[in-house]
């Protein structure tokens, strides 16, 4: 076996462990979140984390059959569009929101998202195969997606009223 295809298996087997992780984690912030927003956000997220180890699976078995990188791990991507679920659950529970316990989850989430944000660009770096890269390049977008979510709901839940504002681009009368 090549040095690089066992490069490429190591970062799939490291890459499988960090999304087994972060699908523990969402799961059980899903379980433990005081709010239907962070219960229907974090079990998202989680079901984000189960699609990616499905992915990482793919290729990982693919490539240790001899196979070469290949895009069929595309077919098993989620479809959707996380920025607009958010902004469309946050309006919908806007009323009932009781963030002070949940905040911890959501630094524990931001802290996962960002580790595995710094995983994949290290390994970007060391990508050769143009398929490779494109999968890199995909996990890094879905990951940097997720890290926007969370810090969008940290700051719905610190200021409900504020990000209605920014998101919603409303202006106070007379301002």
């Amino acid at each position: 076996m090549s040095k690089e295809k066992e490069r490429s298996l190591q970062m799939l087997a490291s890459a499988l462990e960090l999304e087994e992780k972060g699908r523990a984690f969402y799961e059980k912030a899903a379980l433990e979140c005081h709010n239907e927003l962070g219960k229907e956000i974090f079990s998202l997220l989680k079901d984000y984390e189960i699609s990616h180890a499905e992915s990482i699976k793919k290729i990982y078995q693919s490539l240790e059959g001899g196979a070469a990188w290949s895009e069929e791990w595309i077919s098993v991507q989620p479809v959707d569009d996380l920025p607009i679920v958010f902004k469309r659950l946050a309006e919908k529970h806007a009323s009932h929101i009781k963030p002070a316990s949940d905040l911890e989850a959501l630094e524990t989430g931001l802290e996962l998202e960002e580790s595995s944000i710094r995983f994949y660009d290290k390994h970007m770096i060391e990508a050769s195969e143009p398929l490779e890269k494109k999968f890199i390049e995909q996990m890094l977008m879905e990951e940097r997606e997720h890290f926007r979510i969370l810090a969008d709901m940290k700051f719905f839940y610190s200021d409900p009223e504020g990000w209605l504002m920014e998101k919603e681009h409303l202006q106070l009368d007379g301002a």
